[in-house]
């Protein structure tokens, strides 16, 4: 009864919205020329992204999980050496003083923190499951020694924490802080924190949670630093005046796109002590751009490293006058560092390698680990450091940054952004960030489709990144003035125009989605069988009752426009329903769930005079706030504001018409939740 009941009303208001055949690639074709002073290299760049598409496979296309290398992710100190987890290779490592590999083990699938406890004991969390696992270090040994298992439901860990003989976990999915006796793994309380949290300190028994989409840190439940922009790390320390919190962040002011380029979008040194903000610190104005790597170092001295820039700062607040920064030379790319005696450590996953003191110490690699090209790393780098733009300046509204400004590691920043534009009724137009992954498969890009191809996109960016820089966008780089490059395995004196937008090109079409981690969750169910037939006998992943409910009811209402294909602007690649359940349990999940098509659902103002592109689906959890102009917080806001008139109309943004009941909506819920 539940299909029959909105199924003709849903075919009805695809055809209304423009989904049918006839408007099939109406985005491409409606694309301005990208022919200009540019044109002929543009169209040897696109000549390349061709060849390098013939070559794909996009239904078996290997994640970004592993094909971005080790990952070296966190460090931790030990009485002698450190230990160290590997994102990309599910490994924990045991380190010398000289950050030279002693052991490795096997570690939970895709970690991304650990503690260790004051007996040595080393904790391991799971970025992709619901275990913690412990390991004693005997001699130069790694040794394993057991785990504890959290809920079932729990899909990854984001962060741990050790305090006064609790073991603190984050549940980021969830939006859940675990506390557990760390001897035992007895589970003390849970705590609510907010969904998709990236960072929890602990200092005490306050307990801190960095939270993207509302834009703030929280400490025991309670916003202390609110930021119109994202946190990028920051570090706690209790002390005789108040909590003390050093944050690193986005400026704190909209993103400005009135001037043909991005403004107001530096770096910043948040200070907040005892729930008051004393200091702001322009980072970017040093060269310290993406702080990701925040530490305190005394009362009023803290440690920066610059994830997108080759510097560590440290930065003295004084007691009258201007803060003092001092600015060492470090590699890009640490996310996470720890004090030795003499300096500071950091584990860098975009140069692969465990740093001390600007001493690059790279990451063996297995000999089984998917090869990765040169060019590749190059992208990963004009990316997510100031490589692209590396002229910009940082006064008024000019900014140093990188494209984490408004992708947090290849993400979302939960930000709606003025685009510049108005609209024929002059309201302003703005759109949502939508994550950089999986872009080679969902072309044409941007919520406008204006970029055909990655071609396009390449060659708009480097000019958009370097309008304000007094630079043509169409340089070369020099190796000596770059010189970390060499960890990237850049042997070459220069890096031309062209290869650096092959790099860029090539970046993004590696930069696959990782799995996603509702589904890898089934491979850890306590009961595999279970009552809601989540695996078969046999142990293949399979839809409960709820989420086939929830694929018919997609199959037969929303995939005229959300269509199932493995290539956005392939009707040929289109996937039939019977095997819609093998490929989304699979790491991949290759189905892209958009066209290359525009649709008018509502959502105003219009991005577009023809209305939006249709958006890819894939890994919808990610894509927080939803609609272009943000107006839906999740899902079930979104499912809520489904409405069909009786002329078969179909809005997205609620109103009169036909809704879905409850049942629906769960089912509808519980199938979205899976791509």
């Amino acid at each position: 009864m539940w299909r029959t009941v909105v199924a003709t009303a849903w075919a009805l208001g695809c055809l209304v919205v423009g989904c049918n055949r006839e408007v099939e690639d109406r985005a491409v074709r409606n694309a301005p020329s990208t022919r200009g002073s540019d044109d002929e290299r543009t169209d040897v760049l696109r000549a390349f992204e061709q060849s390098a598409r013939r070559t794909l496979d996009f239904e078996r296309m290997p994640s970004s999980e592993t094909t971005l290398g080790p990952d070296p992710w966190a460090i931790a100190p030990l009485s002698s050496g450190f230990v160290g987890v590997l994102r990309g290779r599910s490994r924990l490592v045991l380190l010398d003083a000289a950050l030279s590999e002693i052991d490795r083990a096997p570690a939970p699938r895709a970690p991304t923190s650990l503690a260790v406890g004051a007996d040595g004991q080393v904790f391991v969390a799971a970025g992709l499951g619901h275990v913690v696992a412990r390991y004693t270090v005997r001699g130069n040994r790694l040794a394993a020694n057991g785990a504890f298992d959290l809920d079932a439901d729990v899909l990854g860990i984001r962060e741990l924490s050790l305090s006064l003989g609790k073991l603190y976990a984050l549940d980021d999915n969830g939006g859940r802080v675990f506390v557990l006796d760390a001897a035992t793994g007895r589970r003390i309380e849970t705590t609510p924190a907010c969904v998709g949290a990236t960072h929890m300190k602990v200092a005490g028994s306050h307990v801190a949670v960095a939270c993207p989409f509302e834009h703030a840190i929280v400490v025991d439940g309670k916003a202390v630093l609110e930021n119109d922009g994202p946190i990028w790390g920051f570090d706690v320390k209790e002390t005789p005046d108040g909590l003390l919190i050093a944050a690193g962040g986005i400026e704190n002011h909209p993103l400005d796109r009135t001037e043909g380029s991005f403004g107001f979008i530096d770096s910043f040194l948040f200070v907040v002590k005892a729930g008051r903000r004393i200091a702001e610190v322009n980072l970017s104005n040093h060269g310290v751009v993406t702080p990701k790597a925040v530490a305190i170092d005394g009362p009023s001295s803290f440690v920066v490293a610059g994830y997108g820039a080759p510097t560590l700062a440290r930065v003295e607040l004084m007691t009258d006058g201007e803060p003092r920064v001092e600015v060492v030379a470090s590699p890009p790319g640490i996310r996470a560092i720890e004090r030795m005696p003499q300096g500071w450590v950091g584990a860098d996953p975009l140069l692969d390698a465990w740093v001390a003191d600007g001493r690059v110490v790279p990451v063996p690699d297995s000999g089984d680990a998917p090869a990765r090209s040169v060019a590749s790393r190059i992208g990963e780098a004009l990316v997510f450091t100031t490589l692209m733009a590396p002229w910009n300046k940082s006064e008024g509204r000019l900014s140093r940054f990188t494209c984490e400004a408004c992708h947090f590691e290849g993400y979302g920043d939960g930000r709606v952004h003025w685009t510049g534009r108005t609209d024929a009724q002059g309201a302003r137009v703005v759109a949502s960030t939508k994550p950089l992954y999986g872009l080679a498969a969902n072309k044409p890009h941007f919520s406008r489709a204006l970029d055909p191809d990655l071609a396009a996109v390449a060659m708009n960016e480097f000019r958009v990144a370097n309008a304000k820089s007094d630079h043509d966008p169409w340089f070369a780089l020099e190796r000596r003035d770059f010189p970390w490059l060499g960890s990237l395995g850049v042997t070459g004196d220069q890096l031309s125009p062209e290869e650096l937008r092959r790099a860029f090109v090539a970046f993004l079409v590696d930069f696959t989605h990782r799995p996603n981690p509702r589904v890898v969750a089934r491979d850890h169910a306590r009961d595999q069988v279970g009552p809601d037939h989540a695996r078969d006998q046999a142990g293949r992943r399979k839809f409960t009752e709820d989420e086939r409910h929830g694929a018919e009811a997609f199959r037969d209402a929303c995939a005229g426009c959300h269509a199932p294909r493995l290539a956005a602007d392939d009707p040929e690649s289109a996937v039939p329903f019977e095997r819609w359940e093998s490929l989304i349990f699979s790491d991949s999940g290759p189905i892209v769930w958009g066209k290359a098509a525009y649709a008018k659902t509502g959502i105003v103002p219009y991005v577009n005079e023809l209305g939006a592109r249709v958006p890819s689906l894939r890994r919808l959890y990610a894509k927080r706030p939803y609609f272009t102009n943000g107006s839906a917080a999740d899902l079930d806001v979104v499912i809520a504001r489904a409405r069909w008139a009786d002329a078969g109309a179909f809005s997205h943004a609620g109103g009169e018409g036909r809704g879905l009941d409850d049942s629906m909506r769960r089912a509808l819920r519980a199938f979205l939740e899976l791509l």
